[in-house]
């Protein structure tokens, strides 16, 4: 049972920004991690180190080169959502959904997105090394001279998938999906 008020998405909107991220994670915890819909909201620039945005609703939101090193953003929804040049080092992505979202030159360096989504998603340029991709589904994606490098893709969905300059090294990847389109 919650014993926070909670607040509407402009008001965690200014939270996070006076207070900060700690304050929104707090707000979180007290709130026992309520699912929020923070849809179309711009978090341009922001240094967002270890926010909790797990179980959030995130769709046609702007990230563009956030700082998101060690986030949590488990289950969350972002659906055609701008993460351009996003830093999510060592962050929690497992079984996020990241459909037709911006990807494009993210720094997803062990990242741990088992089971996450990414289909139809533009991940050029990206660095995707050291990171779990355990039975993540890049179907229809732009893998266009992303880096794989000693990422663990069992079970990894790479169906269709354009991987021009992709590069892909890891034992477990079948030789069939790591053939360049």
């Amino acid at each position: 049972m919650s014993l926070t008020q909670p607040l509407d998405t402009p008001a965690l909107i200014q939270l996070l920004n006076e207070d900060g991220v700690e304050a929104f994670n707090q707000y979180r915890r007290d709130s026992g991690y309520e699912i929020l819909d923070l849809s179309g909201v711009r978090f341009e620039h922001m240094d967002l180190k270890g926010i909790n945005l797990s179980n959030a609703t995130l769709n046609n939101c702007v990230f563009v080169h956030c700082y998101l090193e060690n986030a949590k953003l488990v289950f969350a929804h972002a659906h055609h959502s701008n993460f351009e040049g996003c830093d999510f080092y060592m962050a929690s992505l497992e079984e996020a959904d990241f459909t037709g979202a911006n990807l494009a030159h993210a720094n997803l360096n062990c990242v741990d997105a088992t089971e996450a989504i990414f289909d139809k998603a533009t991940c050029t340029q990206s660095n995707f090394t050291e990171s779990n991709l355990t039975r993540a589904s890049f179907k229809h994606a732009n893998l266009n001279d992303a880096d794989f490098t000693g990422a663990t893709l069992t079970n990894t969905q790479l169906d269709h998938a354009m991987k021009e300059w992709a590069i892909f090294d890891a034992p477990n990847t079948p030789a069939s999906d790591t053939k360049t389109t």
